[in-house]
């Protein structure tokens, strides 16, 4: 309600507000939210509040009204959004198009994102969703004289609006079979029944859905185009939040609706995540390295964590899920914190924009820059090398294996392509890309806010016993019955879960040395497009990468295709395993 409220004040006081004073207000409020979400997880860090909306409680199994459900990974995913809202307000202080409405609109962005967070009900989740895209698609056309921004919002309409109708339909047919739209309700009703057609079809459809919205191969186009075209604050929110809600969504609506029905296929709903989670990182990673625009390779670098982060969820078992929630956290900053300290430089004849790129800040951006790589590598005290350390103990066997040396190659692969961006040759020629010389030595509110997301994504690492919570909470996330219980006033015993997590030395040594290994490969020629002098735009890169870039050229057309053939194979897939 804060959010909402003082958005309807900004607007309504919008010509006796000054630029200043609104800026002071926006920034305020999203503080007052992380203040209140921190007392919410306070209260809920043993278990799972129920708030029924007018006092519309269940009766006898029945639930007819609206609920707030809130536990620790709810509470604490909105809590994110607030940090993450507050440090893009500091950073729109930068964009002249950024009034008084821009930050009205923000502030209604983030009350959806914590409304999302922390729904019972799977339409209202669908709200809040959707009204996170409609402020998302303003944002990015806020400068309606740039032609690049008003298509990448019409990009992203286009392709986010398609999803929303899977999820839309998805949600029609289990209301049809259930009778409900409370998660807890429709997770009871479908565990009595094995999984048929219509449980199959609606769980595609919301997957796919969802997967869109997190930008997972092959729905991924339209962050490329979007986060390209927009403004630096609207970049940090898409690769920051939007893509991490809708790994999120995934989570929470398969472990409270289908993991019942669907248990019995547990390993074809784990190949089906798993699957499309390593052909995103690994497709991300490859396509980082040969991007010359700074931020077309950060929105790849941005796609490949998503992969890690989906396969973190893919394991569908707590140590997994536990990974995802810090790792969601810990990466989500950094990408945010590497949008916020690009600084493209200005259109020369000849030469695209920003294939070299500037940093905000000097020496000091740059630092900052070699942090947040190290945070995408792994490296220790980061939390992603606490999550990491999750994933890969969420796997067994050979399985783990693998995972650890996938994860490895693509955190690698994309550290080395970021600190290539910081200390390679401009385009065409000269020694090191251009500093802001205004800027140099002198912080700033950009530079504020990358220092405070990637100062809190290390802090995460050295948290004491964040692992152990986190998995402890996780555990009680994928509890279905126990969820059912408390939401349907039978609340049952939750079964009890510690374990400490060893990540040891050698994890850390290999990352150092592959991300080292990672920078070299983003010097080698194909992938350089500094070392070229005769084609600024960059030297062509090995044919199987050309031909993986060449799809990627914006056309909201080919990310139509894709999407009607990942659907496809999606669902086939699933068709063809459950029967």
């Amino acid at each position: 309600m804060v959010p909402l409220l003082v958005a309807v004040a900004v607007v309504v006081l919008r010509r006796h507000l000054s630029r200043r004073a609104t800026w002071m207000l926006t920034l305020a409020t999203s503080a007052a939210v992380v203040g209140l979400a921190a007392t919410l997880l306070v209260e809920v860090h043993g278990g799972l509040h129920v708030y029924w909306f007018g006092g519309w409680t269940p009766r006898h199994g029945v639930a007819l009204g609206v609920s707030f459900t809130v536990d620790p990974f709810g509470v604490l995913g909105a809590c994110f959004a607030g940090l993450l809202v507050s440090a893009v307000v500091l950073v729109a202080t930068r964009v002249e198009q950024f009034g008084a409405l821009a930050h009205a609109l923000l502030l209604v962005l983030l009350a959806a994102a914590v409304g999302f967070c922390l729904t019972g009900d799977l339409f209202n989740l669908f709200v809040f969703f959707e009204l996170m895209s409609v402020c998302t698609i303003a944002l990015i056309a806020v400068n309606t004289s740039d032609v690049r921004s008003l298509r990448g919002a019409l990009h992203f309409a286009i392709v986010n609006s398609i999803g929303a109708f899977f999820v839309l339909i998805g949600i029609a047919l289990l209301y049809a079979r259930t009778g409900a739209l409370n998660l807890a309700v429709m997770g009871q009703r479908l565990a009595a029944h094995p999984a048929d057609q219509l449980v199959v079809t609606a769980f595609a459809l919301i997957v796919v859905g969802f997967l869109v919205k997190a930008a997972i191969v092959p729905f991924h186009f339209w962050l490329v185009d979007a986060a390209t075209a927009a403004p630096a604050p609207v970049a940090m929110l898409m690769v920051g939040l939007l893509d991490t809600l809708g790994l999120y969504a995934i989570a929470r609506v398969y472990w409270t609706v289908f993991s019942g029905p669907l248990h019995a296929h547990l390993a074809l709903v784990q190949s089906v995540l798993i699957g499309a989670g390593v052909a995103t990182a690994i497709l991300g990673a490859l396509l980082c390295l040969v991007q010359p625009l700074a931020t077309r390779r950060l929105a790849f670098v941005s796609i490949s964590h998503s992969g890690l982060a989906l396969i973190a969820i893919g394991l569908l078992n707590p140590i997994g899920l536990a990974g995802f929630g810090i790792y969601a956290c810990a990466d989500g900053a950094t990408k945010a914190a590497l949008f916020s300290l690009v600084r493209a430089p200005r259109r020369t004849r000849g030469r695209e924009p920003g294939s070299s790129p500037g940093w905000h800040g000097g020496r000091v951006g740059a630092a900052l820059v070699v942090l947040a790589a190290a945070g995408l590598a792994g490296l220790p005290p980061g939390g992603t090398y606490l999550a990491k350390g999750l994933l890969e103990d969420g796997a067994s066997g050979w399985g783990r294996v693998l995972l650890g040396g996938l994860v490895l190659v693509v955190s690698a692969l994309t550290a080395g392509a970021v600190l290539h961006l910081l200390i390679g040759r401009r385009a065409g020629g000269g020694t090191a890309p251009a500093a802001e010389p205004a800027a140099t030595g002198r912080w700033s509110w950009p530079l504020l806010a990358a220092a405070g997301l990637i100062g809190g994504a290390f802090v995460l690492g050295v948290v004491p016993g964040l692992g152990a919570h986190s998995l402890s909470a996780a555990t009680r996330f994928e509890d279905r019955p126990v969820y059912a219980g408390t939401v349907l006033g039978v609340p049952r015993p939750a079964s009890p879960t510690s374990r400490e997590v060893d990540l040891g030395v050698v994890p850390a040594l290999l990352g150092v040395a592959a991300t080292a290994a990672g920078w070299g490969l983003a010097r080698y020629r194909p992938f350089d497009s500094s070392r070229d002098r005769r084609r600024p735009v960059g030297a062509a890169p090995p044919v199987p990468l050309r031909r993986l870039q060449q799809l990627h050229r914006g056309g909201i057309g080919d990310s139509a295709a894709w999407l009607t053939f990942g659907t496809a194979t999606i669902g086939a897939v699933l068709a063809l395993g459950i029967r």
